[in-house]
């Protein structure tokens, strides 16, 4: 009887979080079809920007509704290809936003669900967290501030839906894009990206104008690994620090720069700001101050922005680790 009890008491527990995040829950209306969730501003929602493609209005349907008659417009703010998180500003406020929570507590094999709107009802997948990581970077370079691993494949709809932890809180949101089977924004990018979209309709992402390819060398009885500067754009940030052709660019910001997404991440956030970077040269390290300007070709962009041609960039990464910045 006590395990009956106890079953019962999970099932039970499980259905409680489902019914009070389900108000944060939209279906996102169109073509692919997903999911879109409330921020910690009752006014506006995240969902994945390959469901929205190039909208600048969606329509949602939230939950309850079923016909077209209840659907709710919401304005797209800006759109992050890099992290593939897009912002809504809806047209109705939800009465309470969901409690976004950190992951630092998060344990590997505890019970997550992942919620998402593939029709007119609420669906949930239940799963554990089977690996937990550091930072990783997707294939544009934007940098995620931790990998968390859940098991099993993400249903399709569930894009831009939430993964939610067993205590009722959102621990991020769940995206098809980047690797293969799902993969988890956590709360800080979120956060992050949701803000700087908020703020300037685009995630704004530096440059140091050079061309740089992996590469090591062998200095003072030492192995050096980082990027090789293969060309030094006259006019652009690098060359006025003092970076020259054929140097090995070891960190930007304190980061290593061991592949060009490295640099792309390190990049981020750091426009018009003195960058500290470090780079081997005839043997030695040298220490150099950069201002990076804004990338032109962004893969983040605001409804208005011309279509970027950071598709090419990103083939060029994967298919020489030859890249801009």
């Amino acid at each position: 009887m006590q395990a009956h009890s106890d079953f019962h008491a999970l099932s039970s527990g499980i259905a409680d979080i489902i019914a009070a995040v389900s108000p944060s829950l939209f279906q996102v209306v169109g073509r692919r079809g997903g999911t879109a969730v409330v921020t910690t501003h009752p006014g506006r929602a995240v969902t994945a920007t390959h469901v929205v493609g190039p909208r600048e209005r969606v329509h949602l349907r939230p939950v309850g509704a079923a016909g077209h008659v209840d659907l709710i417009e919401a304005e797209l703010i800006g759109r992050d290809r890099a992290t593939d998180l897009a912002l809504l500003k809806l047209a109705v406020p939800v009465a309470v936003a969901p409690t976004w929570a950190d992951d630092e507590t998060l344990r590997v094999g505890e019970l997550a669900l992942a919620l998402g709107r593939p029709g007119s009802g609420v669906a949930s997948a239940l799963g554990q967290i089977a690996r937990l990581g550091g930072p990783w970077w997707t294939p544009h370079g934007a940098p995620i501030d931790r990998y968390i691993d859940v098991d099993g494949r993400l249903p399709d709809g569930y894009s831009g839906g939430p993964l939610v932890r067993a205590d009722g809180t959102l621990l991020g949101m769940n995206t098809h894009a980047h690797l293969p089977g799902g993969a988890v924004l956590p709360t800080r990018t979120v956060l992050r990206i949701a803000e700087a979209l908020e703020a300037h309709g685009r995630v704004r992402r530096g440059q140091l104008g050079v061309t740089v390819q992996p590469g090591t060398v062998r200095a003072a009885d030492q192995t050096w690994s980082g990027l090789l500067v293969t060309d030094v754009r006259a006019d652009g940030p690098a060359a006025s620090a003092g970076v020259q052709t054929g140097d090995l660019l070891l960190e930007v910001d304190g980061r290593a720069t061991t592949h060009p997404v490295h640099l792309l991440g390190a990049l981020t956030g750091r426009v018009d700001q003195p960058t500290a970077i470090r780079v081997l040269r005839g043997g030695a390290a040298v220490e150099l101050m950069a201002t990076p300007t804004e990338a032109p070709s962004s893969v983040s962009e605001s409804p208005a922005a011309e279509e970027s041609n950071c598709a090419t960039a990103s083939r060029w990464l994967r298919a020489s680790c030859r890249r801009g910045s």
